[in-house]
Formats: structure tokens, sequence, C-alpha cells
């Protein structure tokens, strides 16, 4: 795999070290326009690709008035302390739009309601792409069905045995067939509950995994898996042993990743307000910049744990 950035994780939050993306923004970023569409799994056992929508994170706050899906207005009031709403891909792709701006303050408890084993929470995806300024523009072309990063996401599993007991290698290969970067790509898996992931025994093109890049929990695993150029090939494998007996058996695991991400200038100022404030309010306006970007989420095959 080959990172165009180096990618750091600090405490809950999977995100961007920087580097030389830490410079600041060339332009005023009014608000993030961040579309998530949720890929057709194309499962016949029935399986939807799930997002919860929790919250926006702990950096971002959401205009909930102006949530769209599939491109219609569907105001939704998620966020509740208690409850949580969730959108799902069946059948058919499904895509959720949101409109942000940066908090003043840091969000606590962003974490904290139920979790899906088939998709991703929305404040997990808000805190992997971390700074969203960070994210490198990699288009000028947005409406092109070519210019992307292009994740081809497959799980195989193999059973062994040692003294007894009973082990299962999980090997998740990321294939980006597009012709841009994919960027800030995260992995979750919540496994079966008769398999147990030890933090020592996870690995990504031949090196483990660090401490920092990886939160385990139980028999729950989230990973940044950072940036892989286009073309390119990066395989995680995760050793789980098999502890005792589950009532469904079958793994899947679930990616999402930055597809594309570009600037778009906001509408001018008519022609009345500009004569009124001036050539300074233009020159302001002109600097002025909404960015979009887009994500991607999908589902790998399953595999039984039997």
């Amino acid at each position: 795999m080959e990172n165009e950035d180096t990618k750091e994780i600090y405490g809950e939050n999977l995100h961007s070290n920087g580097g030389e993306d830490r410079a600041k923004a060339p332009v005023a970023i009014e608000k993030y326009i961040l579309n998530i569409t949720l890929k057709d799994p194309k499962s016949t056992c029935g399986v939807s690709n799930n997002l919860i929508l929790d919250n926006s994170g702990k950096a971002y706050r959401s205009d909930y008035s102006k949530v769209k899906v599939n491109g219609h207005e569907c105001p939704m009031d998620f966020n509740v302390r208690g409850t949580y709403t969730d959108i799902y891909a069946q059948y058919s792709d499904v895509t959720l739009s949101l409109e942000l701006t940066k908090r003043k303050t840091t969000a606590r408890n962003v974490d904290k309601c139920s979790d899906t084993p088939l998709g991703f929470k929305l404040s997990q995806i808000m805190g992997t792409l971390g700074d969203l300024d960070n994210i490198k523009n990699n288009t000028n072309q947005p409406n092109s069905s070519i210019n992307k990063g292009e994740i081809f996401f497959h799980q195989d599993a193999f059973r062994y045995f040692n003294r007894d007991r009973g082990f299962i290698i999980f090997k998740f290969t990321f294939n980006n067939a597009g012709n841009r970067v994919a960027q800030n790509i995260g992995f979750k898996d919540i496994f079966p509950s008769n398999i147990k992931i030890h933090e020592d025994k996870i690995f990504i093109d031949g090196g483990r995994i660090t401490t920092n890049r990886a939160i385990v929990k139980n028999n729950e695993l989230r990973v940044s898996i950072g940036n892989l150029s286009a073309l390119k090939t990066s395989t995680l494998y995760i050793v789980g042993e098999i502890i005792g007996c589950c009532d469904n058996p079958v793994n899947t695991g679930c990616t999402f990743y930055v597809t594309t991400s570009y600037y778009k200038r906001g509408k001018d100022k008519k022609d009345g307000e500009e004569k009124e404030k001036g050539q300074e309010v233009q020159q302001q306006d002109a600097k002025t910049k909404t960015k979009i970007i887009n994500v991607v989420q999908k589902l790998s095959n399953s595999k039984e744990c039997k």
C-alpha cells in the first residue's frame, strides 16, 4: 500500500496526522457538504448496508434541516440522547447529504449509542475523516464517473488448529481500481460473539498494525487504513480465536473511503448588494468556498465462522 499522508489515531478518533496537509487552507471554507453513498451489498440473504445517524462528531455541526437522501430534502432530528436514526441500502444505493460547519467548541460523548455490525455510525466516520481541511482535493471534474477512487473490498477466511485451540484468519483485500487516490480509508468489523480478536495479531501488508491505528473492544475492531493510490492493493490480516459457539457465526466487514474531494465557489452576491457594500465584499466572496467530500461505504462478502 502507498500512503500519501501519515495516518494516526488519537484516542477514539482516527484521522490524518497531516504533515504538509496541516498547512492552512488557501481559501476560507464557509461550509462542507458531505455526501455518503451506501452501496447496495447485492446480497441474496437480505443483508443491508447500514448507517446509524447518531451525530456529526466532535469537531463539526450538522444543519439537520438541510439533510438530503438521494437528492430529496429529508429533515432528520438525529443526535437526540438515547435515541438514534438510521438509513440503509438494500437492493439499491442510497446517498445521504449533510451540510457541516466547524464547531466553536469540541463536543463530548459523541460515541454512546447502539452500534451495528453491518455498517458504521456517523460519529465513527467523522472521527476517521478528522480535519476535513486536510483531505486533499483530487479532481477538477466532480461529475465524471471515472475520476475517483474506487475500492473493491473482499473477505476470505481460513480455519486452523493449534494445540486444541481453534483460530480463524480473516483476510480483507482493498483494491483501488479507480484512477484517483482513495483517501482516509476506514475499516470496521464486529465479529461474531464466539470470535476473540487479539491486538497483537492484526497485520497490514506484511507489518503488524500499531496500537495507534487500531481500536479493539472485545470482538469489535476498527482500523485506519490510510490512503491507497490508484491501481494499488492493500491486504489486512486479522487472527481471531474461536472461544465457543454462536447462534449466528457469520462475519461481514465494512469499509468507507473518500472517493473525491473538491471546492465549489459560493453563489455571487446580488448586484444591489455588491453596489451597496463595494468591491471589498466582492473580493471577500471570491475567496469563500464550499468543500465537497464524497464518501462511499461498502460491505464485504460474508463468511461463516464455525
